[in-house]
């Protein structure tokens, strides 16, 4: 179980944890992406608009329709209180997530199919990263919080592509595909919580490695700058060879598959919040 409450911002590098509700709770309502005090949006400020859902791997199952609870009578400290449930069983492949579009997809691209057309991007440009309020039913080792953007997600909009090793391989109006190990391959900028993972994520992510979603509620606060590419699973990035802040599609909170244990359902709770960099 995964559960995610009213989220906070915050003013240092480190993800924080028993953070003061004096000290972690967003100062502006521009700050605020959900609180789950009535339903799974997002609050539609700065353009803004939304909401959470839930997927996962072909092998395990979630124990509701949709793949999540509103539950409004438990939330973390910034709460309303209200907080997002999310509980299943069986990911033993990649795992499974709970994201959300910082944007609705418009109208005007949809296929004439009747199919869902790209991601619009948001420029979050202004924030440092993003903070949000969760705990679990049982510890979680190697939790990623990934931002797709612009050019690691499937789903965004088509534009021109260059190869920053091969300049021979480009394309024109496309996007980045699912493919490991292909220049192309979309992999989002990300930090990873815990230990478990590729030797690199010790590395890249070592300010993280002692952060753990587990049984009580606690604040972690991601910056953007802190952020990398999963180092066993590299792709293509934008030209600064960096996040693109400013041309985000969406984040996820992602939960790797425990695959020491028998199946066994995993519960989490939780929501979020931008920081602003003021």
């Amino acid at each position: 179980m995964l559960a995610l409450s009213g989220a906070c911002s915050g003013s240092n590098g480190a993800p924080v944890r028993d953070a003061a509700v004096a000290e972690g709770c967003p100062p502006s309502k521009d700050d605020l992406i959900s609180d789950f005090a009535s339903s799974n949006g997002i609050q539609l400020v700065d353009g803004r608009q939304g909401g959470w859902y839930t997927y996962g791997d072909k092998l395990g199952m979630f124990a509701t329709t949709s793949g999540y609870d509103i539950d409004r009578g438990m939330g973390g400290p910034c709460s309303s209180p209200g907080s997002m449930h999310i509980k299943g069983t069986g990911f033993a492949d990649w795992g499974a997530a709970a994201g959300v579009d910082f944007k609705l997809r418009s109208p005007a691209t949809m296929p004439t199919d009747g199919g869902m057309g790209p991601k619009m991007v948001y420029n979050a440009g202004k924030y440092t990263g993003v903070a949000f309020w969760a705990r679990s039913s049982a510890p979680l080792d190697g939790v990623q919080v990934s931002f797709p953007d612009l050019y690691t997600d499937g789903d965004a909009p088509p534009h021109d592509m260059v190869d920053s090793f091969d300049p021979t391989n480009q394309c024109s109006n496309c996007v980045c595909i699912y493919q490991p190990g292909s220049w192309q391959n979309c992999s989002p900028y990300l930090v990873q919580f815990g230990k478990k993972g590729d030797a690199g994520a010790g590395v890249l992510f070592a300010k993280y490695m002692d952060v753990q979603i587990d049984t009580t509620w606690r604040r972690f606060e991601i910056k953007f700058a802190d952020t990398a590419q999963d180092p066993g699973n590299l792709g293509y990035s934008g030209p600064d060879g960096k996040l693109a802040a400013s041309a985000l599609t969406s984040m996820a909170i992602q939960v790797n598959p425990n695959y020491d244990a028998m199946p066994r359902w995993r519960e989490i709770s939780s929501s979020g919040s931008m920081t602003s960099t003021s």
